[in-house]
């Protein structure tokens, strides 16, 4: 799990070893036809963003947003991956007043060196750190390895949670 983050996070960097955009070793990846990125008043740095998500966060930093990805307003990432959605929701599904029903991560997040696999939903307030300190250790909804949070796929962590590493 740890080299696995370490070498995908490294492709943040300014001039990465493996360079996604080297004129003479091409990397291909599978047409999806999707729309743009839409970014409302989010400062992003060091941060790599696939097609289709729409991002409200106020930080993204050293950090790999997956496709489709929703990211609600104040919300930091800090030196994380969010693998994204396999699909768009329905209007309806986001006019609902449960944020549990809304895939991606909600307002007012703190999320720091967590892997979020694809269709999490994340309320709002939530707060998940990981930290060399923290034991492995596993849950339905989250596994931790080597200090790395990983939120198992389609999983809903509501509102208020915190997971990881608190300080005193």
């Amino acid at each position: 799990i740890k080299s696995y983050f370490e070498a995908n996070l490294t492709l943040t960097k300014f001039l990465p070893q493996f360079n996604l955009f080297d004129n003479h070793n091409h990397v291909y990846t599978s047409a999806r036809m999707l729309s743009p990125s839409k970014v409302f008043d989010t400062r992003l740095k060091h941060t790599l963003i696939s097609d289709g998500c729409i991002i409200h966060a106020e930080v993204i930093k050293n950090s790999i947003v997956g496709i489709r990805s929703r990211i609600g307003q104040r919300t930091v990432i800090e030196s994380s991956i969010i693998m994204g959605n396999d699909y768009y929701q329905a209007l309806e599904d986001l006019s609902e007043a449960s944020q549990t029903k809304v895939l991606g991560i909600g307002m007012d997040c703190f999320i720091e060196r967590t892997i979020a696999d694809k269709n999490v939903k994340i309320g709002n307030n939530v707060k998940i750190v990981g930290h060399d300190s923290l034991d492995d250790h596993e849950t339905d909804l989250y596994a931790i390895r080597e200090g790395i949070i990983i939120l198992k796929k389609g999983v809903t962590i509501p509102d208020n949670t915190v997971i990881g590493y608190t300080e005193n």
